[in-house]
Protein backbone atom coordinates (compact mmCIF):
# COMPACT_ATOMS: atom_id res chain seq x y z
CA UNK A 1 0.00 0.00 0.00
CA UNK A 2 1.42 3.34 -1.02
CA UNK A 3 -0.11 6.37 0.56
CA UNK A 4 -0.67 9.74 -1.01
CA UNK A 5 1.60 11.25 1.63
CA UNK A 6 4.79 9.62 0.36
CA UNK A 7 5.30 6.47 2.43
CA UNK A 8 4.61 2.78 2.34
CA UNK A 9 2.70 0.57 4.71
CA UNK A 10 5.90 -1.47 5.09
CA UNK A 11 7.55 1.44 6.91
CA UNK A 12 4.90 1.55 9.57
CA UNK A 13 4.68 -2.21 10.15
CA UNK A 14 7.97 -2.02 11.99
CA UNK A 15 6.48 0.39 14.50
CA UNK A 16 3.84 -2.06 15.69
CA UNK A 17 5.75 -2.52 18.93
CA UNK A 18 4.75 1.08 19.72
CA UNK A 19 1.10 0.90 18.62
CA UNK A 20 0.30 -2.76 18.08
CA UNK A 21 -3.43 -2.72 18.57
CA UNK A 22 -4.38 0.59 17.02
CA UNK A 23 -2.55 0.18 13.72
CA UNK A 24 -3.50 -3.45 13.20
CA UNK A 25 -7.09 -2.61 14.14
CA UNK A 26 -7.11 0.09 11.47
CA UNK A 27 -7.60 2.95 13.92
CA UNK A 28 -6.05 6.42 13.57
CA UNK A 29 -3.08 6.91 15.87
CA UNK A 30 -1.70 9.85 17.84
CA UNK A 31 1.93 9.70 18.91
CA UNK A 32 3.15 11.79 21.84
CA UNK A 33 6.85 10.93 21.67
CA UNK A 34 8.88 11.02 24.84
CA UNK A 35 11.99 8.94 24.17
CA UNK A 36 14.14 6.84 21.82
CA UNK A 37 12.63 6.21 18.37
CA UNK A 38 9.17 7.56 19.17
CA UNK A 39 9.74 10.93 17.41
CA UNK A 40 10.69 9.09 14.22
CA UNK A 41 7.61 6.86 14.32
CA UNK A 42 5.38 9.82 15.12
CA UNK A 43 6.59 11.47 11.92
CA UNK A 44 6.03 8.24 9.96
CA UNK A 45 2.46 7.89 11.29
CA UNK A 46 1.75 11.48 10.27
CA UNK A 47 3.45 11.17 6.86
CA UNK A 48 1.44 8.05 6.08
CA UNK A 49 -1.68 9.99 6.93
CA UNK A 50 -2.94 7.65 9.66
CA UNK A 51 -2.68 10.23 12.42
CA UNK A 52 -2.14 13.91 13.12
CA UNK A 53 1.29 15.46 13.63
CA UNK A 54 3.03 14.08 16.71
CA UNK A 55 2.95 16.17 19.87
CA UNK A 56 6.25 15.90 21.76
CA UNK A 57 5.71 15.42 25.49
CA UNK A 58 7.35 18.73 26.34
CA UNK A 59 4.82 20.54 24.08
CA UNK A 60 1.78 18.54 25.15
CA UNK A 61 -1.05 20.72 26.44
CA UNK A 62 -4.73 20.04 26.99
CA UNK A 63 -5.55 22.23 23.98
CA UNK A 64 -3.14 20.43 21.64
CA UNK A 65 -4.31 17.04 22.84
CA UNK A 66 -7.97 18.01 22.38
CA UNK A 67 -7.28 19.27 18.85
CA UNK A 68 -5.42 16.06 17.93
CA UNK A 69 -8.20 13.88 19.34
CA UNK A 70 -10.68 15.95 17.36
CA UNK A 71 -8.69 15.26 14.21
CA UNK A 72 -8.57 11.53 14.98
CA UNK A 73 -12.32 11.34 15.42
CA UNK A 74 -13.49 13.61 12.59
CA UNK A 75 -11.00 13.42 9.72
CA UNK A 76 -12.48 10.86 7.33
CA UNK A 77 -9.34 10.70 5.18
CA UNK A 78 -7.21 9.74 8.18
CA UNK A 79 -9.79 7.15 9.21
CA UNK A 80 -9.89 5.68 5.69
CA UNK A 81 -6.09 5.46 5.42
CA UNK A 82 -5.84 3.93 8.90
CA UNK A 83 -8.43 1.29 7.96
CA UNK A 84 -6.50 0.43 4.78
CA UNK A 85 -3.23 0.20 6.70
CA UNK A 86 -4.86 -2.06 9.27
CA UNK A 87 -6.02 -4.38 6.49
CA UNK A 88 -2.49 -4.50 5.07
CA UNK A 89 -0.97 -5.28 8.48
CA UNK A 90 -3.51 -8.00 9.24
CA UNK A 91 -2.95 -9.58 5.82
CA UNK A 92 0.81 -9.75 6.29
CA UNK A 93 2.36 -13.08 7.30
CA UNK A 94 5.26 -11.61 9.25
CA UNK A 95 6.40 -14.87 10.81
CA UNK A 96 6.27 -16.69 7.47
CA UNK A 97 8.25 -13.94 5.77
CA UNK A 98 10.84 -13.94 8.57
CA UNK A 99 11.28 -17.72 8.36
CA UNK A 100 11.61 -17.56 4.57
CA UNK A 101 14.24 -14.82 4.86
CA UNK A 102 16.22 -16.75 7.48
CA UNK A 103 16.15 -19.86 5.30
CA UNK A 104 17.17 -17.84 2.24
CA UNK A 105 20.13 -16.28 4.06
CA UNK A 106 21.28 -19.50 5.69
CA UNK A 107 20.90 -21.69 2.63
Amino acid sequence: MRTNRGGTAHEIRHSRHRHPGRLAAGKPTLVCPATTDQPFWGRVVHRLGVGPAPIPRRRLTAERLAAAIGTLTTDEDIQRRAAALGEAIRAEDGVGRAVAEILRCSG
